[in-house]
């Protein structure tokens, strides 16, 4: 079977991170680890768009323990909340011809 997506797979959050490990198989793979680890206040501050690093410590510290907890991590699938990118497009009333 083609390694065709990494085991292991963080999802991030402001307040929380959820890893979870899955065991390929046939014909779907399937979820043998699933936790949440809570992301300490600071790690992530507001940005224009979405979400900035605060604090890398932080976020390191996070993974750390992750990785302490789990175990081998080879490869690893980061995913991040679609609000973290999400954009507001303006239509405003009228544009000048020229600029």
């Amino acid at each position: 079977m083609a390694k065709a997506f990494p085991p292991d797979v963080l999802l991030l959050g402001d307040q929380s991170a959820i890893f979870a490990r899955l065991e390929r198989g046939k014909p779907n793979p399937r979820l043998t680890n699933v936790k949440t680890y809570p992301v300490a206040a600071g790690t992530f501050q507001p940005g224009p768009v979405g979400p900035t690093i605060g604090d890398l410590q932080l976020l390191a510290g996070l993974v750390e323990r992750i990785h302490r907890e789990q175990g081998r991590l080879e490869r690893l699938s980061v995913l991040l909340p679609d609000s973290w990118f999400r954009l507001n497009l303006i239509e405003p009333a009228s544009l000048p011809e020229r600029w």
